[in-house]
This record gives structure tokens, sequence and C-alpha cells, in this order.
């Protein structure tokens, strides 16, 4: 959120700011090292990955211990929030990547002809009562017209 990236800053910047009094470091090399550290390890994620999983597995873990309710509430809102912006950004392309025509015939096949039956009439019963009837009076004005 962007009053966590905003606390993140003010403590980094307040501990650029000491290193700085005490002249123990640059600060533009310290701002290019950063930058150059940070970019290097998004680049190579399945390091990252390596590193990150155990960290949030030991987190989730000892969760209940490390933080009170308000925070893991405020958490959990963070990642449904998240959630539904990349299902919401990845939904036409997840949605384009299945065949339904494929999945849909491939279902049908391997259904038993009773449970198509039955699936049929759960949808189209009362409209394919009516067509039966309306065939059935239709096949009599044919006789009709015959004879």
């Amino acid at each position: 959120s962007e009053k966590f990236e905003h606390s993140i800053r003010k403590v980094i910047g307040d501990f650029i700011q000491i290193f700085i009094k005490k002249e123990f470091l640059n600060k533009e090399v310290f701002k290019e090292d950063t930058a150059k550290f940070l970019k290097e390890i998004l680049e190579d994620k399945e390091q990252l990955r390596v590193v990150l999983v155990p960290f949030f597995k030991e987190f989730i873990e000892n969760i209940n211990a490390i933080l009170d309710l308000k925070l893991k509430d405020h958490m959990l809102e963070i990642v449904v929030d998240s959630a539904f912006d990349s299902i919401d950004k990845k939904i036409l392309d997840l949605m384009g990547a299945i065949d339904f025509k494929k999945v849909i015939t491939k279902e049908i096949q391997d259904m038993h002809p009773k449970e198509l039956e039955d699936m049929f009439y759960s949808f189209a019963g009362p409209y394919f009562n009516k067509l039966i009837l309306y065939g059935s009076l239709g096949f009599l004005f044919g006789l009709a017209t015959i004879f």
C-alpha cells in the first residue's frame, strides 16, 4: 500500500541521512548501488523465489505469534484486493487460452446418454415438449390435407 511504501521510504531515508551526516557513505553511490542491486534481484525471479518461499513459509507458520488481528485483517484485505486486481487484468487472457468448444465436446462425448438427456431436459424441457406438440399437430394437419 502507499502508506507502507511511504513508511519504508521514510525509514530508509532516515537511515541514509544518518550515514550521510556521519559521512559513512556517498549518497549517489548508495542510490546507484541500491538501484543496481534491486534490478538484479528482480531480474532473476527463480533465484528470488528460492529465497522468498522459505521466508514466507516460516512467516505464515508463525503469523499468529508475530502479528496482531488488526494487521492480519489489513494484510488479508491487501492480498484479496491484489488477487482481484490480478484476475481482473488477466481474465480475458485466461478465457482466451481455454478452448471451450474442445472442452465442451469432450465432456459431452464422455457423458452417458441418460445424463445427456437429463441435462437437455433440465434447460430445454418445456420448449422441447411444446415443439413435440407442434410437430404432432403439424402431422395431423398434414394427414388431413392428404385425405
